[in-house]
């Protein structure tokens, strides 16, 4: 299992609880289960549910490991609804974002 620690964090407030839950993201692609920790009060910043979560995690394929990228599709009561898998060709990162990256409101990986 992948753990990942995603927390709710816009560019200039902290999360307003300590309180996280973890959502379980199943890989399509390789089977594995990716674990992400989402703070509590991210529901209240939501209109429509279920809401994108975007998470990668590497997967083994044949004798290297691969990256997988994932979106997961989770639910009022934060939980992971649906997965689907996007293959690199459909992965683009623009050159504004990597020269700005504090526009990125969730990331905190460990």
């Amino acid at each position: 299992m992948s753990d990942i620690e995603l927390t709710h964090v816009a560019v200039d407030s902290k999360p307003t609880c300590d309180e996280f839950t973890v959502v379980m993201i199943p890989c399509p692609k390789c089977n594995e289960i990716v674990k992400i920790k989402l703070a509590v009060s991210i529901g209240e910043t939501i209109e429509y549910f279920p809401f994108p979560v975007i998470a990668m995690h590497t997967g083994n394929e044949g004798s290297h490991p691969v990256v997988h990228n994932l979106v997961a599709y989770i639910d009022k009561q934060l939980k992971c609804r649906h997965t689907e898998y996007l293959d690199g060709s459909r992965v683009f990162i623009t050159p504004y974002i990597l020269y700005n990256p504090n526009l990125l409101r969730v990331f905190c990986f460990k």
